[in-house]
């Protein structure tokens, strides 16, 4: 067993028995993450958020591409921008969050959950993410809750 085993269960115990002032910030931010970040070592992206940022609250006011670029999430979008015939007729620019899951799907169609995984995008911006993509009519929804690129096959 290892030292960083149990680690989230014993935070968010210590949370529901001593409250969010008994803890420190690294530990506050870390707890606010487990929801957002799966499947990785949140102490040490905290530090290195804090480190960067100074304090919780600049964290809370940084703008979604500095946080991604923190997070190694920009580091998975390709070189230029996603380029496809709706985006371009509607002069409209993808996010960094859109073309990271386009990326994705131009390899084919994928689950939420492989979209979690491979994107490494909190559940919650990823789910907005699909939202707006739907919307904007570049992916659609397939049955078995999969997702596909609109332009893949054109």
């Amino acid at each position: 067993m290892g030292i960083h085993d149990g680690h989230r269960e014993r935070l968010k115990k210590a949370f529901i028995e001593n409250g969010l002032e008994s803890m420190n910030e690294i530990q506050a931010l870390e707890l606010l993450m487990f929801f957002s970040v799966a499947r990785r070592d949140t102490n040490e992206l905290a530090h290195a958020l804090l480190d960067r940022f100074g304090s919780l609250d600049a964290i809370f006011h940084a703008t979604a591409e500095d946080l991604m670029e923190d997070m190694g999430w920009l580091d998975k979008l390709p070189d230029v921008g996603h380029n496809n015939e709706s985006s371009a007729q509607s002069g409209a620019q993808l996010s960094a969050a859109e073309r990271l899951v386009m990326n994705q799907l131009d390899k084919g169609e994928l689950g939420f959950e492989q979209l979690c995984d491979r994107t490494n995008l909190p559940a919650a911006m990823l789910s907005a993410t699909i939202s707006m993509l739907q919307i904007r009519g570049l992916i659609r929804l397939l049955p078995g809750k999969r997702y596909e690129s609109v332009t893949e096959k054109q």
